[in-house]
């Protein structure tokens, strides 16, 4: 083999080497990111869903309140010729229906994807890289990943 051919291969030994090396690298940032972005993920949806059982718990505990209070008031007043037991019934099952309504509002899901949007402020903030950043990485891995076959196919 001649003297050129010896260095040009070593070179490219050498240089399939070195992206071989890079490969591995960033292969191991990806997963770390994926991680943590997985790890954070979990626990920002944890705090939200937390978040919104308490303002839940809050919110039927003042309406079952203040069904107790119109019951007692709807016992408490003569109704004459009505009959309390059924008004008291209708409205315990109207009052029902309307906090049924409210849990239903899209207050729920205004705050969720409030919380998505926030997800991804945070992520952002503390360099965590979103689904599109991994996406891109893998990409380029790729794309070095070809060269490599290309170059090893040309040393060959």
């Amino acid at each position: 083999m001649a003297p050129n051919k010896k260095q040009n291969r070593k070179r490219n030994e050498g240089l399939i080497e070195l992206l071989g090396h890079l490969e591995q690298g960033a292969e191991k940032v990806v997963r770390r990111f994926v991680e943590k972005a997985e790890e954070s993920s979990r626990d920002l949806r944890e705090n939200i869903l937390d978040l919104a059982g308490k303002v839940r718990k809050e919110k039927m505990g003042d309406f079952s309140h203040l069904l107790d209070q119109i019951l007692e008031k709807a016992r408490a007043i003569e109704f004459g010729r009505f009959n309390s037991d059924t008004l008291i019934r209708e409205a315990k099952k109207n009052l029902e229906g309307l906090v049924e309504k409210i849990q239903s509002s899209d207050l729920a899901h205004r705050a969720l994807a409030k919380a998505v949007e926030t997800k991804g402020q945070v992520f952002s903030a503390l360099s965590i890289p979103t689904e599109e950043d991994v996406t891109r990485l893998s990409r380029k891995i790729t794309v070095l990943e070809k060269r490599v076959n290309k170059l090893t196919r040309k040393a060959a």
